[in-house]
């Protein structure tokens, strides 16, 4: 309620008019406390920093260069790159009345994957997102080095992973013990394999928080403020002098 606000909750609709805003003071943040803190119950990250990379000592990812150097290798063999190909295709032409048969060829495709070396979380995102294998040039190396590239990248694999991880609630679960006065005091952790838009779907329609309120304005007319007012685009010189220090410190020429 002491926030100003913009966006409304008495309808329901999808995409960009589901957005809501919500501003008070940015570059001193916001109290955690004034909303509920979704955290991901089952990720496997590492128990010293909590992520699924492996970071160096300045804390910045490191490239999945084995992970490369292996799909390179791989698909440079023309009878591997052909059963790829023929796993995508087979998954991507599966209609809305085939969608029982999906976790059986992805379990084929993940077999198939090991079979060759690879192992690794998210390959089955190697055949259902849309790669365009077909677009490739595979008499070009570059062609076929970007490929790759762009693949491990949309699967989540662009990074070096952990080795020695536990689930991140275990993780957070720790942290919070020793950081008592960091706990927010509501926390849903969900399951990873939702997305966090799904997650909060699902954990409103477990509670039956799926009503519209009776006022677009909450029943806080002075609150309700437009995208383009004063109160909401306030501080934002604050945060485009942040943003020319951070492209300044990494990405000086």
């Amino acid at each position: 309620n002491k926030y100003k606000y913009s966006g409304q909750l008495n309808s329901s609709g999808g995409g960009y008019w589901n957005d809501q805003w919500v501003w008070q003071k940015e570059m001193q943040g916001m109290d955690l406390n004034a909303g509920i803190v979704f955290l991901p119950e089952n990720a496997r990250v590492s128990q010293e920093s909590g992520s699924r990379y492996f970071l160096t000592e300045d804390k910045k990812p490191v490239f999945n260069q084995v992970l490369r150097d292996t799909l390179h290798s791989l698909f440079l063999n023309e009878n591997f790159r052909n059963k790829f190909i023929k796993y995508y295709n087979d998954f991507q032409n599966l209609g809305w009345s085939d969608d029982y048969l999906k976790p059986h060829k992805i379990d084929e495709f993940l077999a198939f994957m090991n079979e060759n070396g690879v192992h690794a979380d998210n390959l089955d995102l190697f055949i259902i997102l849309s790669n365009k294998v077909e677009f490739v040039d595979w008499s070009t190396e570059s062609e076929i080095d970007t490929f790759i590239v762009n693949l491990m990248r949309d699967a989540g694999l662009y990074f070096e992973t952990v080795s020695n991880t536990v689930s991140s609630r275990e993780f957070w679960e720790d942290y919070f013990e020793r950081n008592p006065e960091s706990r927010p005091n509501k926390i849903v952790y969900y399951d990873v394999s939702l997305s966090p838009s799904d997650a909060l779907c699902s954990w409103q329609k477990r509670f039956g928080l799926t009503k519209t309120h009776k006022s677009a304005d909450l029943g806080k007319p002075e609150s309700l403020v437009e995208r383009s007012s004063v109160d909401a685009n306030e501080g934002g010189a604050a945060f485009r002098q942040l943003v020319r220090e951070i492209a300044d410190e990494h990405f000086a020429s």
